[in-house]
């Protein structure tokens, strides 16, 4: 049995698992088979020999394969859900591995194809592309030579590009390459750059784009490189020993390394690195096991929003600003306003006191026998002056007349 048993839509409105010959798709709010459109009855939807299926990430479609058997070629299906519509399917010949890959925006599902040669002795490998959004999902092919195998695959998670590791033949050096899938509608597969001997094992994307971390996770090694995408330039190199799982935040700003006790039993911990690759925490955790960050929840802007947001980040960068110029003299308008209040109190205590200290002037008087101590002539004023020598020098000047002349 595959893990996870069981694979839930984007939305939780179904969950589904494979079955002998089929896949048993049940409705969340009653877990029930869903309902057949033809006959009006649960039952799971058949398949013949079905290998294995994926949810898409933004949508209730069901990409399955199906290998060959009895004189039959293997395919690829895309199946709508719950209406069990085939949306789109491809025959494939000679295949002797599949794996489906979708786009974190489910624009693309890639579905890379393992082919048998001639002799049966080598394999070759070929991208099948569906175009998700455009009409009649159509499928471009993209194809390698015989030589080249491809390591590890990663779509770019908003973008509409994907980077693949490969190497030659039976050489050990491992090159990065980077294709743009020109649009989200009616575009064309191309390559954009070849990174050369990267030592690489897999891809990690950014979830805001642009950034990819290429990371050896090879035996102990843990080297980790960061590429700016856009500049194909590498932007930050580091290494984690023993490093076994790579996570990147939501937000794209920071991903956390970490060496897992079920992959090795010493250096057991994690690292948090921004998204340049500059460390900014490192811990030792023994018997440490996985690290997870805080899901995100999604914007509630619209991908056009987004788009009008970062395309005007300026304008509203001054906008937002002056509103908290705003904020910031308001709260000292306010703090002003306080100030005053506490002032006026105090100078009305002051007025109220000495209104007082008048009204008790003759009750003064009479405690001390007549006398007003309030009466500047009661007074006399003695001034004393104190002098104290600090230091005394005399000095000796010689003064000298006009010479005498000879």
């Amino acid at each position: 049995m595959m893990w996870p048993a069981f694979k839930w839509s984007h939305d939780d409105e179904y969950f589904a698992r494979l079955g002998d010959d089929c896949i048993a798709v049940y409705e969340s709010s009653s877990m029930k088979l869903l309902k057949d459109p033809k006959t009006e009855k649960r039952t799971s939807v058949h398949i013949d020999g079905v290998q294995q299926f994926e949810w898409s990430p933004t949508d209730n479609y069901i990409a399955l394969w199906v290998p060959e058997h009895q004189n039959q070629p293997a395919k690829v299906v895309l199946m709508e859900m719950p209406t069990r519509v085939e949306l789109r399917q491809k025959n494939l010949f000679n295949v002797a591995d599949l794996h489906m890959h979708w786009h974190d925006e489910g624009h693309f599902l890639c579905v890379k194809v393992d082919k048998h040669s001639k002799s049966k002795k080598t394999l070759n490998s070929v991208f099948e592309i569906f175009r998700i959004r455009d009409k009649d999902v159509p499928i471009e092919v993209l194809e390698f030579n015989k030589d080249m195998q491809i390591m590890a695959f990663a779509w770019e998670c908003k973008g509409i590009r994907f980077g693949i590791i490969h190497t030659e033949g039976q050489s050990n050096r491992t090159d990065v390459s980077f294709y743009s899938m020109g649009s989200k509608y009616n575009g064309k597969v191309s390559l954009i750059k070849t990174l050369e001997k990267k030592a690489a094992t897999l891809l990690f994307w950014s979830p805001a784009g642009s950034i990819v971390l290429m990371a050896n996770l090879k035996g102990t090694s843990g080297q980790l490189e960061w590429v700016d995408v856009n500049a194909m330039q590498t932007i930050g190199e580091a290494e984690h020993f023993m490093c076994s799982d790579i996570e990147w935040d939501p937000t794209g700003r920071f991903v956390a390394t970490s060496v897992s006790h079920w992959r090795h039993q010493m250096e057991n911990g994690y690292n948090i690195w921004t998204s340049q690759g500059r460390q900014l925490k490192h811990q030792r955790q023994d018997k440490f096991y996985q690290l997870l960050w805080r899901p995100r929840p999604p914007s509630l802007l619209t991908v056009a929003q987004e788009k009008d947001v970062r395309k005007n980040l300026r304008s509203f960068s001054a906008k937002y600003e002056a509103e908290d110029a705003m904020a910031r003299s308001g709260m000292q308008g306010e703090a002003k306003i306080i100030c005053q209040q506490k002032s006026a109190a105090f100078e009305e205590w002051l007025k109220l006191k000495d209104d007082e200290y008048k009204a008790q002037r003759q009750t003064r008087i009479d405690m001390r026998g007549g006398l007003e101590s309030d009466n500047e002539s009661a007074y006399t004023l003695v001034e004393d002056v104190d002098e104290v020598e600090i230091s005394y020098k005399e000095d000796c000047v010689a003064t000298g007349g006009p010479r005498d002349s000879d």
